[in-house]
Order: structure tokens, then sequence, then C-alpha cells
């Protein structure tokens, strides 16, 4: 997956075509490099002139329905969640919330148990955190193996209701 940055010519065709969504993440092992991409430019133009959304790949759910942090607290804690919103801020870009279930492996019954088994829960916890941290809204990026069929009922009505929660409040929901 590129880090941010990485192609000059995307960057422009992004921000001459701005209506369309471009968006690209965060992950928890590259937050320092992250952070200084968003600074760089390219002949003039930043990731702050390309990006429509920027998802922060901070969080897995649990078995339970809740939400756990990855990565190193100092990386992925508050403060730099805060950093990276208010840099979305000032820039126009949508900070979003990347719950995904890949911190190791792709593990699919640790996000069934949270979209399926314990979905009121765990879109309880995604709506608490993103109000908490004043997020624009989730990015879901849950995959799995050929077991996706099997369950794809229960994971189309927890995208369904997430997705009319979040709207409600007034905030924005991606799918991978």
């Amino acid at each position: 997956m590129p880090l941010l940055g990485e192609c000059a010519e995307t960057a422009k065709s992004a921000a001459t075509n701005a209506v369309h969504p471009v968006m690209t993440w965060v992950p928890p092992y590259a937050v320092g490099t992250c952070r200084a991409r968003l600074a760089e430019s390219f002949g003039g133009l930043g990731m702050k002139d390309a990006l429509t959304h920027l998802g922060l790949q901070f969080w897995v759910p649990t078995r339970a329905g809740g939400l756990a942090r990855v990565g190193r607290a100092g990386d992925t804690g508050d403060a730099s969640v805060t950093a990276f919103r208010d840099w979305g801020r000032t820039n126009g870009v949508r900070v979003l919330l990347c719950v995904y279930n890949g911190e190791h492996s792709w593990d699919w019954p640790l996000a069934k148990a949270a979209f399926a088994t314990q979905r009121e829960s765990f879109i309880a916890a995604l709506l608490a955190e993103v109000t908490r941290l004043q997020l624009d809204g989730v990015d879901v990026d849950l995959e799995g193996t050929s077991e996706f069929e099997k369950d794809r009922a229960a994971y189309v009505a927890f995208i369904r209701e997430l997705s009319a929660r979040l709207h409600a409040a007034g905030r924005q929901l991606t799918v991978d």
C-alpha cells in the first residue's frame, strides 16, 4: 500500500478534479512518515490539495463489540488523532476513524464477532469514538476469506445501520 504523497502526478490530477473522492490511510506502523508527507509539496501541490479523506488506521474491533487501539500509544494516541484531525480541518480534508481487522493478519472471525454477533455494541462504540474525537466519520476495512458469502447478509445489515446512524449524526461512512 503506498504511503502519502508517492506520486506528484496523482496529486496534481486529484487537485484538478477535486469533486472526486481521494483517500489514503495512515497505518499504525508509519505515523511519523505519514505526518511528514502531509507537509511535503510536489511542484507547489501538497497532500492538502489532493486528498478529500484521510483514514486513521488505528482501531480494530473487539470480540465483545468494542474498539481497541493498535500501534504505539505515542503514535496512535489521542494527541496524534487530534493533530491529524486538526490538519484535516485546516486543509478541508475529512479525517475518518478507520477500523480494520488485520493488525497481524486478516481475522475474519474477529470482524464477524463485531458486526454480526455484537452489532449494536460495535456501532455504539464506533459512534462514541467518532464523537469523542470529533472525527468526520468511519472508514470500514473489514476483510476476510471466502466465508464472506456466508456472512454477507449480516455485514450488509451492519453497514446499513452504521450508515444511517452516522449520517443522522452528520458524519460519513466509507467502506473499503
